[in-house]
């Protein structure tokens, strides 16, 4: 049965940007790049699932397959002691990663600053859904992003074409002018020279991914990370599949084969970002920044483990400190059916009142300076999905509490 929270996700999973080699030289800025990475960071597909088993891991095959070794065992019960002793002589002892990371060997690709974590997670992560995880992404990962290199490197080459139209309407302006005066122009080097030769490869396109990721953190749109981050992206070594595994989220007219002639042949409109691409990325850090988009479906369950810290605060706020409710001073005289009427009273007192919006975006500020930048239209729309999705409901006045 499907919920009115998966629908929704559905649909936001059907939205596609057209794709980055098919845009329009006006529409090559930094604004399109950043909301370019936003969509890739919102609707890319969770990665391969992990064999997280150091035996799945094993390099080189087994000569002896592990399921016919135990059926041998299970067949013949009189031969399992010497068939055990065989193959734990025979076998070689193939190191885990987790191994391999204390030796001090240097982790590559999605090994590199979560390795540890992921080898030693607990157990709770099994139960969960691989759809529901959530995973960071690295600047390292948007890098390796085939459309968003191929856009970052275009929007470079629109405004560098820019800067040298101005250049030149300058340089027309003061020829006019010269000419009028009877000076002979200054000729320009710089203007002669084509728009592409004057981009920079690898540390304008740096500086391009860290002005987006920066912007979008500054808006509230992503948060800092500290969970499972995603592997590097993998490059297809077949020409006529998609580059990546995310080319379902760009829209295009036509198939990919005629994606690719129609940008060879319009090279004059568009550049070649392969043979800028002169720079070798380097290893990602080990510690690197990770980020996630802050979706509602997301921010949802983060308000949902707020809501109960803001319940557990209160209860505690008013017990005393031994852990029972602070004791009210009893009347001189009090007869037994007012006795006994308040104590129904105090029965029937329930948990306090959920939190508003705003209570639980102070309340958010103050605990993680990470949500110092989330507004309260942000919540609003968090705590709408979560009542879609079943987990939140409004018990009146703009108070939200969990469905339990």
């Amino acid at each position: 049965m499907s919920s009115p929270a998966s629908s929704a996700t559905s649909e936001v999973k059907q939205i596609r940007l057209r794709h980055p080699s098919r845009l329009h030289t006006r529409d090559l800025t930094s604004n399109t790049f950043r909301i370019y990475v936003k969509h890739y960071m919102d609707n890319a597909p969770p990665p391969a699932p992990r064999r997280r088993r150091s035996e799945a891991r094993s390099v080189s095959p087994s000569p002896t397959p592990r399921g016919s070794r135990n059926q041998n065992d299970i067949d013949s019960p009189t031969n399992a002691r010497g068939t055990k002793r065989a193959a734990a002589a025979d076998a070689t002892p193939r190191p885990s990663r987790r191994r391999r990371l204390e030796e001090g060997h240097t982790p590559r690709a999605s090994q590199v600053s979560r390795a540890e974590s992921d080898a030693d997670s607990s157990d709770e992560e099994d139960n969960i859904e691989e759809d529901d995880r959530m995973y960071g992404f690295t600047l390292s990962h948007l890098r390796r992003v085939p459309e968003l290199s191929l856009l970052a490197r275009r929007v470079l080459a629109a405004d560098a074409r820019r800067r040298e139209k101005e250049e030149r309407k300058k340089a027309k302006e003061q020829a006019s002018l010269s000419k009028g005066k009877g000076k002979a122009p200054a000729s320009s080097s710089s203007s002669s020279r084509p728009a592409e030769m004057q981009v920079p490869t690898g540390p304008a396109v740096k500086k391009l991914y860290k002005q987006a990721i920066r912007t979008l953190f500054q808006e509230g749109d992503i948060v800092l990370w500290s969970g499972l981050v995603r592997p590097l992206p993998v490059p297809s070594l077949d020409p006529m599949l998609p580059a990546s595994s995310a080319s379902q989220l760009w829209r295009a007219n036509t198939s990919t084969s005629s994606t690719i002639s129609s940008a060879s042949t319009s090279s004059r409109s568009q550049p070649n970002y392969e043979e800028w691409d002169d720079e070798v990325l380097s290893d990602p850090q080990p510690n690197e920044e990770a980020y996630v988009p802050l979706t509602p479906a997301y921010f949802s369950r983060v308000l949902e483990d707020a809501i109960r810290s803001m319940a557990h605060e209160k209860l505690d706020r008013a017990k005393g400190p031994q852990g029972e409710r602070t004791p009210k001073p009893k009347p001189a005289s009090k007869s037994i059916v007012e006795r006994l009427r308040e104590q129904e009273k105090e029965r029937g007192a329930g948990p306090p009142p959920g939190p508003t919006k705003e209570e639980l975006l102070t309340w958010l500020r103050n605990s993680d300076e990470r949500w110092a930048r989330v507004g309260e239209w942000t919540v609003q729309e968090a705590l709408e999905w979560g009542r879609r999705d079943g987990r939140l409901w409004c018990i009146g006045k703009g108070r939200w509490e969990v469905c339990e």
